[in-house]
């Protein structure tokens, strides 16, 4: 006796027994089978399905490893799935490009559940921003994060991930006065990106101390 009904397609198609099924193709160039009525869970699967008229079989190349299509499978087959922090990123995005959304959201739960922290806030906050929950509850809530603990954040390797408008938009967020503190120079690596980022601090008036060197300031500026 099978323990579900996905354990019970999943036999299936290991025993090559001849249901409808369609066909993931990993990055790795590996096979994973999926039974249509199944593959629905996914809108964009199930759009494909609907404009498959001749009926054959469907193979849908898919720019993801094997291990993580077959955890989604997994998942979809209403089989329990382990998140952990060496999965949760491709398996969020791969949810997200195949549109199921009740797997985006259950990692995305677990990510604020289990996994936010100061030193990472950055990195979650590009997550959200560049899939398709960039207008949800999330976004609002890794934001809500973020201006609540800027002051830890600003001092995180990650803040060096963010674009200027970006790092320059959370400095407005925090304090109408535009005074923060760092202390580090946020451009330093690249020269171009150190004028343009003095020349907005000039423009918008904005105070930082220990983020730019003084010197320098006054030597390009101020001659």
């Amino acid at each position: 006796m099978v323990k579900s009904l996905g354990n019970y397609l999943i036999n299936n198609i290991l025993n090559e027994v001849d249901d409808s099924i369609i066909k993931l193709i990993s990055s790795d160039n590996k096979i994973i089978k999926i039974h249509k009525c199944i593959a629905r869970k996914s809108n964009f699967i199930n759009l494909l399905i609907n404009e498959n008229y001749d009926n054959s079989v469907l193979e849908i190349k898919l720019d993801y490893k094997y291990k993580y299509i077959d955890i989604l499978r997994d998942y979809i087959y209403d089989i329990k799935i382990l998140i952990t922090i060496d999965n949760y990123i491709e398996l969020f995005y791969l949810s997200d490009y195949l549109s199921i959304n009740e797997l985006s959201e259950y990692i995305l739960n677990w990510i604020f559940q289990f996994h936010l922290i100061c030193s990472n806030s950055i990195s979650i906050y590009k997550l959200i921003q560049c899939s398709s929950y960039k207008e949800s509850e999330y976004y609002e809530k890794i934001q809500n994060f973020i201006d609540k603990n800027l002051h830890e954040i600003l001092f995180k390797k990650e803040i060096r991930i963010l674009s200027l408008n970006e790092y320059l938009s959370l400095l407005d967020n925090e304090l109408s006065s535009k005074l923060i503190f760092s202390s580090f120079k946020y451009w330093s690596d690249n020269r171009d990106s150190t004028d343009l980022y003095f020349k907005k601090i000039l423009d918008e008036k904005i105070l930082i101390p220990g983020l730019i060197d003084i010197q320098d300031l006054f030597n390009d500026y101020f001659p």
